[in-house]
């Protein structure tokens, strides 16, 4: 029954999409991106981003762009086992600054700030065993930090760390979304069209949802 009702749904989305690059100087460029999305359920939505790279050198580079977004629910989301047909678009603004650094053996680090503001927040509600909205503004915020060293001439190490403050319109932490997030890998390119990666991840630090997966 519910596979007869999925395929019977569809939706259509087109878009267009413009972007302008500007050199601001010889070690500083600007990038300026539009987008329109006409989606057949929910209209028409304009998005835009700025982000701009500096360079201090040929190794270390600032970065930073800010933009807005916006997301029309999946099919799943709205029509699935556990879809919810009242479902609203979420919309978006969000930045970020981040610092990277190359080494002269192949290795580099990277740290970004980031923040983003969510209306109308699509998640998973364990309560009701359904997609649902969440009301208001969500936030989250943070830093994230990577970075990667070779181990030989094929192998290399990478790692990230990402800690992340997130809240409703309340001031509650975000469901499904951990304060800790670590992955550590390795990536071996044995040949040109063949590669093998390797990681693990650990979450800490998640809201109490109801989902026995969380404990």
């Amino acid at each position: 029954m519910w596979g007869a009702t999925w395929i019977s749904w569809a939706a259509a989305i087109a878009a267009i999409f413009i972007e302008s690059q500007y050199a601001l100087g010889a070690d500083t460029d600007l990038t300026l991106t539009r987008r329109y999305d006409d989606h057949s359920e929910f209209g028409g939505f304009q998005s835009n981003r700025a982000a701009i790279v500096h360079r201090f050198s040929d190794a270390t580079r600032l970065r930073a762009s800010i933009g807005n977004g916006f997301r029309a629910p999946s099919l799943y989301e709205l029509f699935g086992p556990y879809g919810n047909v009242g479902l609203e678009p979420e919309e978006s603004r969000s930045a970020e600054v981040g610092l990277e650094h190359s080494f002269a053996n192949g290795a580099g680090v990277n740290a970004t700030v980031f923040y983003t503001e969510i209306e109308d927040l699509i998640q998973y509600d364990f309560a009701t065993n359904a997609y649902a909205q969440a009301p208001g503004t969500s936030r989250t915020r943070g830093i994230e930090l990577s970075g990667e060293m070779p181990v030989s001439d094929r192998v290399m190490m990478f790692g990230s760390y990402t800690y992340t403050k997130s809240e409703d319109q309340n001031g509650a932490q975000l469901r499904r979304v951990p304060e800790h997030d670590v992955v550590l890998g390795l990536n071996a390119q044995w040949t040109d069209q063949w590669s093998t990666q390797l990681a693990v991840s650990h979450v800490a630090g998640r809201a109490d949802d109801g989902d026995h997966r969380a404990r």
